[in-house]
């Protein structure tokens, strides 16, 4: 008779840190966990890979520990990027092209509670939008608009009327003799 002594090894418990989403541009880091080696769908070797998916989709990991392995796979949900808003402006308002998702910056700092398509200026200084949604994905920032608080002549010289902006303001505001 023969003896032998056999060593029996569990396998190992792979797992995918869970993504829920990604915006279309942006990348994610998937990392594994639970074995000693392990193998990508893609190819790459390593506990995790970092990706920039254009589209949804699975992405799978096998991990071997002796000579044992297990797999498991995270399903990447894609979400797509907004374009850059364009920003117009009547007198004292500034308009955003995107009805919803607006996010105002004054001089780069953003002016919270400001999500509305318009915003009213109040000061002089550079405004700029954003569009975000619940995902977490952002559009460019809009272009700088360039705003002076204030009495502005009308561009037709022969016309005596003037804009004043803010409106309503809290100071008086009286005629200037030329």
């Amino acid at each position: 008779s023969i003896t032998q002594n056999l060593l029996v090894q569990l396998p190992p418990a792979v797992s995918i840190a869970p993504v829920d989403s990604i915006c279309k541009g942006a990348s994610v880091t998937l990392s594994a966990s639970g074995a000693s080696n392990y193998m990508w769908s893609n190819g790459t070797q390593g506990p995790s890979i970092t990706i920039s998916p254009t589209a949804s989709g699975t992405y799978s990991v096998t991990g071997f520990q002796n000579t044992c392995f297990d797999s498991a796979e995270v399903n990447v949900q894609v979400y797509q990027a907004f374009p850059t808003p364009l920003v117009t402006r009547v007198g004292d308002t500034l308009f955003s092209d995107a009805q919803q998702g607006n996010q105002w910056f004054y001089n780069s700092a953003l002016i919270p509670g400001s999500t509305q398509p318009n915003y009213v200026v109040t000061q002089s200084g550079y405004y700029q939008v954003q569009v975000r949604n619940s995902q977490g994905c952002r559009s460019e920032y809009s272009l700088p608009t360039n705003v002076s608080v204030g009495i502005k002549p009308l561009s037709d010289k022969n016309n005596p009327e003037f804009w004043v902006y803010p409106n309503p303001c809290k100071d008086k505001i009286g005629r200037a003799h030329v």
